[in-house]
């Protein structure tokens, strides 16, 4: 059971589960195995010089030694200090340990370790604090294979240890002096641990921890210390050097690196679209953000033995940098268990990428020529045999292609010319009730609705031209039909006895149009036609009726001004008609010189004719009466 708790813990990310994403997803954890055995104890000051500088500076940059170990990044990383041994009588001095046992609770110490944030120096106090301790190197002898490959299966037990991380290292110090088997079966039968107890319950511990993990190891992870001053190595251990250093047991460094068994097909869970098309989507009169035509979606596979932790995603432009440059450091993180956005099902969960990366990686100003080119992703996984202590294994970056959408074109009609809906278009139609953003589709309805409108308004408005034309035409330049009548209106008789200065008013007659419209032309048709017309009085002569007028001059007739500003009067005249026309008719006495055979009760007849257009005409007859008091 220790084994399948054991898998949990094991490659190095520093996230206490307070930690920042970047942490999480880089830290490493460093065990460092010391033999405690009495022998190592002459190499106290060799280990306080050099292990510092194998942690901080690494010893694979000029002596071709120990490159599988990377160097301690503060704050990050994790360091455990670890002490095994065997003690032949059991002991309390550092912690409670029976004899002759190896056991984990009794092989292994594990020496508190409370600062993440070491520095170079203040390792180095630690570690001379701690080894100058009188409790150390007091074992008469400790397994090395056994202890390789059994420090796993302690690591549950240890309560400072609830962390996750992406990568596991233990490097081992010994001076291989009881090294005499090269696997942990063959070491504990050696005649060395004859009395050893609970050996059987130990390699039952070890053999699935054998079959679980990769214990990733070359030539170059075994090296020996030559020189601690300068921090000199040989390498390999104590045999491949004895040409060198002779029989001395030198202090020799083991780096093992623990892969997870399920690294190789981490690949087979996860189901991605080989491509996205992104289109343009405005945000703003100046800002972009680019969002997928369909939403992709990523199905990560659901398995017994790991548990979906997180994705890590970086976008590619088109010149291979990372995007956008200003946040060339900054991963969108997605944690699955905060994922609002993720659909879970009995056989995995579906994550639709786009809805759940911030927006603000995704925004670029409608200036930019920057395209996107690829998505990367990588998602990292937990052990499940453990809630609160797992191990992080990671899949390979993935690569998503992304392409752009086609761009939108508006076609051309009689009034408005094609379009292309490109990016500054686009942002042109934005307005500020669009608070979910605007996209092509609804940009181009919107476009195609206001060049409708315009049209419509067009076509409206000349119809609207069209009918006032017709009205104005209908108004000034059709008339009702002129069918004039005439009427007379007498007003007094006229008294010959009498001699006015003027003339003298016998009445008038009035022309009254009577042409008609239908409804409703009658309604709008209110011009009523005016003709040019030369208006005649016709009579008998007045000499007929008795009276005698001078010679040249006029009795009766229409009055007429003259250039003395007198006024005469004339039989003939011209005018313009029109309906509602009055013409008045004058009698002057003045020019009467005699009266023969005149009978007052005979009135006098006259008509009136009024002749316009081509031989068109209309005569009204009229008549008066003349009084005198002179008996004829």
């Amino acid at each position: 059971m220790r084994i399948f708790i054991a898998i949990i813990l094991l490659t190095i990310t520093t996230i206490s589960l307070a930690n920042t994403e970047t942490e999480a997803s880089e830290s490493t954890h460093f065990i460092i195995l010391i033999d405690d055995s009495k022998t190592l104890k002459t190499h106290t000051n060799r280990m306080i010089q050099s292990l510092p500088a194998i942690l901080f500076d690494g010893v694979h940059k000029k002596q071709g030694v120990g490159s599988r170990l990377p160097t301690y990044k503060p704050k990050i990383d994790y360091i455990s200090l670890v002490f095994f041994g065997i003690n032949k009588k059991s002991s309390k001095q550092c912690q409670a340990q029976h004899s002759f046992s190896v056991l984990p609770e009794d092989l292994f110490y594990w020496q508190k370790v409370a600062n993440r944030n070491f520095t170079k120096s203040r390792f180095r106090q630690f570690l001379k604090k701690t080894l100058k301790k009188p409790c150390r190197f007091k074992s008469f002898t400790a397994p090395v294979f056994t202890a390789e490959s059994l420090i796993i299966s302690s690591v549950q037990n240890q309560a400072d240890l609830a962390f996750s991380a992406s990568r596991t290292f233990v490097l081992l110090l010994s001076n291989e002096r009881y090294k005499t088997e090269k696997s942990p079966r063959k070491e504990l039968s050696s005649f060395l641990y004859k009395r050893m107890k609970d050996k059987q319950k130990v390699l039952k511990l070890i053999k699935p921890i054998r079959k679980t993990f990769n214990l990733r190891k070359s030539k170059n992870d075994i090296f020996t210390l030559r020189n601690s001053v300068r921090n000199r190595f040989l390498r390999g251990g104590r045999k491949e050097n004895e040409h060198i250093l002779g029989k001395a047991f030198p202090l020799t460094f083991r780096i093992t690196e623990f892969d997870s068994p399920f690294q190789a097909e981490l690949n087979s869970y996860i189901d991605m679209p080989k491509q996205v098309q992104l289109e343009p989507l405005a945000i703003s009169s100046e800002k972009l953000r680019m969002i997928p035509v369909t939403e992709s979606i990523i199905t990560v596979k659901k398995s017994k033995a790991l548990d979906h932790y997180k994705m890590e995603i970086k976008f590619i432009d088109d010149k291979g940098k990372l995007f956008p440059p200003e946040q060339s450091s900054l991963k969108t993180i997605i944690y699955f268990d905060k994922c609002k956005s993720c659909i879970k099902q009995s056989t995995g969960i579906q994550l639709p990428v786009f809805k759940e990366i911030r927006p603000e990686l995704l925004t670029i100003p409608v200036e930019s020529s920057i395209k996107l080119n690829s998505m990367l992703f990588q998602i990292s996984f937990h052990e499940t045999r453990d809630i609160t202590k797992s191990n992080i294994i990671k899949t390979a970056w993935q690569k998503i292609k992304i392409s752009d959408a086609p761009v939108f074109t508006i076609a051309a009609n009689n009034i408005f010319p094609a379009m292309t809906l490109n990016n500054q278009q686009l942002v042109n139609q934005w307005i500020k009730s669009d608070v979910n953003g605007l996209t092509q589709t609804v940009a181009k309805k919107r476009i195609e609705a206001t060049r409708v409108f315009w049209i419509q308004s067009i076509y409206i408005l000349i119809i609207i031209i069209f009918i006032i034309t017709i009205i104005y035409v209908l108004i000034y330049y059709t008339q009702y039909p002129f069918q004039p009548i005439l009427k007379w209106n007498q007003k007094d008789d006229v008294e010959l006895d009498q001699k006015p200065i003027a003339p003298t008013c016998l009445g008038k007659i009035t022309l009254e149009n009577t042409g008609k419209f239908i409804w409703p032309l009658s309604l709008i048709m209110v011009r009523q036609p005016h003709h040019k017309a030369t208006i005649s009085l016709l009579y008998k002569k007045l000499s007929d009726y008795g009276i005698i007028v001078n010679k040249g001059v006029i009795a009766l007739g229409f009055a007429q001004e003259t250039r003395s500003q007198s006024l005469r009067l004339v039989r003939d005249i011209k005018q313009k008609i029109t309906h509602n026309r009055s013409i008045y008719v004058y009698f002057d006495t003045n020019v009467i010189s005699e009266i023969n055979d005149f009978n007052s009760e005979r009135p006098i007849k006259a008509w009136i004719e009024i002749c316009w257009g081509k031989n068109q005409s209309v005569r009204q007859e009229i008549e008066f009466n003349i009084k005198t008091s002179k008996k004829i």
